[in-house]
Formats: structure tokens, sequence, C-alpha cells
């Protein structure tokens, strides 16, 4: 599974610690043969075995796409509070998202959520301070080489804790 997305670790928390806290915090996980290749401020890479999520087609499952999109998303995100010292005062939500499935995925995938641009994490750290709660908007997509396959875009919701 290692293969499928480019490793690149940075900063914070490594690919280890990641796929811990993603058993640890979300049981559906244990159930997915999920993997974590990036963990970085750039980008984090979620991976998912095709047997365990596909559907009768044999193709990767629709929720479990959406599923794994979701944790990359939501796993930069908490990389991102981890970095800057917030991760234990914080809790985040997912408010809206958006998911497109624009080919069928017939083989293990690897979900990336992308770093939102710097100007819109300064907007975000900015709101978290001043106000206690901010929104966030990330992006994440699973790609077959350089093929989009399917694409996610969450509004997320992080609060400080009181």
């Amino acid at each position: 599974m290692n293969s499928l997305c480019n490793q690149h670790m940075y900063l914070n928390m490594t690919t280890d610690q990641l796929l811990k806290s993603l058993l640890d915090k979300i049981p559906l996980v244990h159930h997915m043969g999920v993997g974590v290749t990036a963990c970085s401020l750039e980008k984090v890479s979620i991976t998912a075995e095709l047997e365990k999520n596909r559907n009768h087609r044999h193709t990767a499952f629709g929720g479990s796409l959406n599923t794994i999109l979701t944790l990359a998303a939501w796993s930069w995100l908490t990389n991102f509070l981890a970095e800057k010292d917030l991760e234990t005062q914080t809790e985040v939500v997912i408010q809206d998202c958006h998911s497109r499935y624009l080919k069928p995925v017939v083989k293990d995938f690897c979900a990336t959520g992308w770093s939102p641009l710097k100007a819109e994490q300064d907007r975000f750290l900015e709101a978290l301070a001043r106000k206690g709660v901010a929104r966030i908007a990330i992006k994440s997509e699973v790609l077959d080489k350089d093929i989009l396959m399917a694409d996610f875009v969450g509004q997320f919701v992080v609060v400080i804790k009181k």
C-alpha cells in the first residue's frame, strides 16, 4: 500500500502516530484496511484496500470513498492543529461536504487531503483566536496515476474547548 502515494513527512505527527490516532478515535477505520503514507503540513495521504471497501460491482463503494476522502481532509486539519499546539484544546467536526465520483476505482486506493492556501490558514487561525470558533474548507482527492477518480471538499468547524 505504501507505493500508492508519495511519502513525505515534514512536521509533527508521523504516519504511524496518525494511523494510531485514527484507529483509536474512529472505530470504523479498523474494518477498512487503512494505512497512512504521508503526514505533513502540505498533505495527508490515506490508503484503503479495495477488497474491504468494494461494492457488488467489485469497484470501490461510494461510502468508503467518501469516508477515506473525509479522513484525509480531517487528518490534515488534525495535524495542522497539532503543529500549532491546538489539537488537545479544540474539537473538530465536519459541517458540510461535497464528493464527486468521477471514475470507477478498481484497485486499492489513496486519498490525499491538501493544505488550504496560507491566507486561508491565517484567516482560520485569526478567527479561532478571536472568536473561539472557526471554519475552514479542505479538499481531498483520489488519483490513479494522474487521473482524478474522486474528489471532496469539506467545510470543517473547529471550536476551542471550554
